[in-house]
């Protein structure tokens, strides 16, 4: 993600964020061009039903089977 936006808005790098869940990729492409309403998108959202948190654990590793 901080590849894409390093050039589109480097201020969001480094911040914490929380997610609450996903959208049908209509949504959020209507979002990104401002025709979606911001309680349509919300109305859509798919919420999780489970927290889980994640730690970069310094780069890519095999899984164990």
């Amino acid at each position: 993600m901080v590849g894409a936006f390093e050039e589109w808005n480097p201020s969001i790098i480094g911040n914490d964020y929380l997610i609450v869940g996903t959208l049908p990729r209509s949504v959020w492409i209507a979002g990104h061009k401002n025709a979606a309403h911001p309680a349509d998108i919300i109305e859509q959202t798919h919420l999780f039903e489970d927290l889980w948190e994640f730690e970069v654990a310094g780069g890519w590793t095999l899984t164990p089977e």
